[in-house]
């Protein structure tokens, strides 16, 4: 499993759903804000695990729905509801727009910044077993090029 950003926002994201369960405010109603956040927390974990773990999207997609599902029999609230499944949109729509454009940056500067170091260290081997050696990032293209495969392994 690799990490993108999707995974750090999970986390906090189920960190502050875990501390709102954990310590409720006695005088705090449940609002808007708070099924929206809880509907966040799900549609990012829907979206995660359609990245990291598509074998098991279905059990998490039917989890949610059943909580949903159960959540209106309970309390019969439309508006809860409706915020939940809000939220779940948004947080698989901001997750995917936040993997799409922030995850190649991180993983490209990841890759820049140990290029020298890795390409000094490795060439020597990889020459010896044969394998060209990782070469430099291509400018022109904004792209590593391709025998700098290597240099994703090693890093």
């Amino acid at each position: 499993m690799q990490l993108t950003t999707g995974l750090p926002l999970l986390f906090a994201l189920g960190a502050r759903v875990f501390v709102n369960t954990l310590l409720p405010d006695p005088t705090h109603t449940p609002s808007t804000p708070d099924f929206l956040l809880n509907g966040l927390f799900q549609g990012v974990l829907i979206q995660n695990t359609l990245t990291q773990l598509p074998q098991v999207v279905l059990v998490v997609v039917l989890g949610v729905a059943a909580k949903l599902v159960i959540d209106y029999v309970r309390l019969s609230d439309v508006v809860q509801t409706a915020c939940t499944i809000l939220g779940v949109a948004l947080g698989v729509l901001v997750t995917d727009l936040l993997s799409q454009f922030v995850d190649p940056a991180l993983i490209g500067g990841a890759i820049l910044r140990t290029s020298s170091r890795t390409t000094s260290a490795l060439g020597p081997k990889l020459r010896a077993l044969g394998e060209p050696a990782p070469t430099d990032y291509d400018a022109s293209s904004g792209r590593l090029t391709a025998d700098s495969a290597y240099e994703c392994e090693f890093a």
